[in-house]
């Protein structure tokens, strides 16, 4: 296996693993909203917290390095808001809920990235 695809691999049955539940939900099942919010969100969170994991063994540099993180944020969003959705919140509300958390996040990434910065090159 070339070393390309050996790093690419996890990421490969992330995504593949993902899509597979989200056919099987939505297709295999007689469709219930309820069912398919509810697995969504433990999927989202489950593969948040992979690509969280994956990006923390990351060995890119720069903004390559921040992609893998950006998108484990935003899984745990996801996961987030079909739960909110599941539990009966409004998607209005859900969303407003969502941007909220994803401008504090913003937020203190930005302040740990400027707090941080003088010490690395130091």
């Amino acid at each position: 296996m070339s070393e390309r695809i050996r790093k690419l691999f996890p990421w490969m049955v992330l995504f593949g693993s993902i899509a597979v539940i989200e056919l099987v939900v939505r297709f295999a099942f007689p469709f219930s909203l309820r069912r398919v919010l509810g697995v969504e969100t433990v999927v989202f969170l489950g593969a948040g917290l992979a690509a969280g994991a994956l990006a923390r063994r990351s060995t890119q540099v720069g903004w390559r390095h921040a992609l893998p993180w950006l998108l484990a944020a935003s899984l745990g969003l996801a996961a987030v808001r079909t739960g909110l959705w599941f539990w009966g919140v409004s998607v209005a509300r859900a969303n407003l809920v969502i941007g909220l958390l994803a401008v504090g996040m913003a937020c203190i990434w930005w302040i740990r990235r400027r707090v941080r910065r003088p010490e690395a090159t130091g």
